[in-house]
């Protein structure tokens, strides 16, 4: 078997990551609201109020495929961290212990954290601690998990809390809701969202077109990037 060729659209990959975390630092230059958030958190909501957001999650993947993860790790655990904990949280608090050990420098000081549960259980304690870190409101999102079918009771519960975000994001930044920017971005994130799967489904056919490795490497701007034009 030859060497597996690499897939033309992962070439611009690594710049479109540089890309994400120099905004970050640029927006503290500027002034602009920054403001941390987990990968499955609606990041529309930033956008329309213009804040720039920065994912630590994808952070610690970056760290990780530097292969500056065993020394973040590490890092952390010097400074009472169990070595039993999600590696996502050690490498991305080992950079800031060690910033230096990071390809990115390190992550730009946040305004806010911005929390959703959905994805693990284990954000809503790594973003409390940065919350004490930083010194910084964090806002929470609590998702309830779907199972095979909707719950009415649940859908009202997330709804309710997102119809009090905007409200909550007015009052960090002090700026005022733009409705028009948060339907664009929403309209953005739906259009990529529906090509990434097609990308996905794609998968079904043998041979498949791209790797399960590919496939995480290139996940990367759907999660950092999601309701923007890029």
């Amino acid at each position: 078997m030859g060497k597996p060729k690499r897939l033309e659209a992962a070439k611009g990959m690594k710049e479109l990551t540089l890309r994400h975390f120099r905004a970050g630092w640029l927006a503290r230059e500027e002034g602009r609201k920054v403001a941390f958030l987990t990968s499955g958190a609606p990041v529309e909501f930033l956008h329309a109020m213009d804040v720039v957001p920065v994912y630590p999650e994808n952070h610690g993947a970056v760290c990780g495929v530097a292969r500056a993860g065993g020394r973040l790790c590490q890092a952390a655990e010097e400074r009472g961290y169990s070595r039993d904990l999600c590696s996502y949280w050690k490498i991305d608090w080992g950079a800031r212990i060690r910033p230096a050990e990071s390809p990115v420098g390190g992550l730009p000081a946040p305004d806010f954290l911005l929390c959703a549960n959905n994805i693990c259980r284990t954000v809503v304690k790594w973003y409390e601690g940065l919350s004490r870190f930083y010194r910084v409101p964090l806002l929470l999102l609590d998702l309830p998990f779907r199972h095979a079918e909707e719950v009415p009771a649940a859908r009202e519960y997330v709804r309710g809390q997102f119809r009090r975000l905007p409200g909550e994001l007015s009052r960090l930044t002090g700026r005022k809701w733009s409705e028009e920017r948060f339907r664009q971005s929403v309209a953005l994130s739906r259009k990529a969202s529906a090509l990434w799967q097609e990308c996905i489904d794609a998968n079904a056919a043998r041979p498949a077109p791209f790797t399960a490795v590919d496939q995480f490497l290139m996940m990367g701007p759907i999660m950092t990037m999601r309701g923007t034009p890029e």
